[in-house]
């Protein structure tokens, strides 16, 4: 039993040193505290509520609290035994009795409430199947999006190369381009056409680079051809793997 420090009431279910009432009451003007009082409020726990309809809240009910206990420090026992009434044997018909037995009632009634109630068989399966409907309905729309959301990325990215144009002059790789050619595709287009796009590319800034003129006038370099047939790449060697020549024409059966 827990006695509040702002009003001196107890409450067989307070565990603070201020009730519900009390701390609501904190910092709140005239016309919210007339509110506030007028709300049913807990006799067991002493928190305000809303729409309580009995004496005690659903959590103190179900903890044990009852509705005698709420008035253990009101009276002594003395009091008690001089204040009780003889029991009635038929319908009540004081308002003290009705009342008591509209506490009553309302008591049970939320204890009823609180009980889960048993179901039949067939309502547990229908429970089941709706149940694995939902789940089975959830992943799916979880897979779908998922997949949407793969997809997307998948579009809206792209593979960049940066090619670096060199040219072999006395055993020397000399840059043709000062700067790197940069290339992308999508990840869904066929390889041969990425290669075909990027041999384009990189025959455009051959041409249009005054570097790439100088040293092809300078050594008496031909017009180097970048048709898929006659290029070839030279893998780098590693320790665990030797240097290989791949010609795109070994590659691509269509060629």
């Amino acid at each position: 039993m827990g006695t509040c420090s702002g009003c001196n009431t107890s409450y067989p279910a307070l565990d603070s040193d201020s009730c519900g009432q009390c701390t609501k009451l904190q910092g709140k003007t005239e016309t919210e505290r007339r509110v506030i009082k007028n709300h049913p409020q807990c006799c067991g726990c002493s928190i305000v509520y809303l729409n309580l309809l009995g004496p005690l809240c659903g959590r103190c009910i179900g903890s044990g609290v009852k509705v005698d206990d709420t008035y253990e420090e009101e009276f002594d026992d003395s009091a008690i035994e001089d204040l009780t009434p003889e029991p009635e044997t038929g319908p009540s018909t004081t308002v003290s009795g009705l009342m008591q037995r509209a506490r009553i009632h309302c008591a049970n009634a939320t204890i009823h409430r609180l009980k889960k109630q048993p179901k039949n068989p067939g309502l547990i399966k229908a429970d089941n199947f709706k149940t694995l409907k939902q789940l089975a309905h959830k992943a799916s729309v979880n897979i779908s999006r998922r997949k949407t959301q793969d997809q997307q990325i998948l579009e809206n990215s792209r593979i960049v190369f940066m090619i670096y144009l060199r040219m072999c002059i006395k055993g020397r790789a000399l840059a043709a381009c000062p700067d790197a050619i940069s290339f992308s595709a999508p990840p869904t287009s066929k390889l041969e056409d990425a290669v075909y796009n990027m041999l384009r590319e990189v025959e455009r800034a051959y041409a249009e680079s005054p570097l790439a003129r100088e040293l092809a006038k300078q050594h008496n370099f031909n017009q180097p051809s970048f048709l898929l047939g006659d290029i070839e790449i030279v893998t780098k060697e590693s320790k665990a793997l030797p240097s290989e020549h791949i010609q795109f024409k070994d590659i691509f059966p269509s060629m």
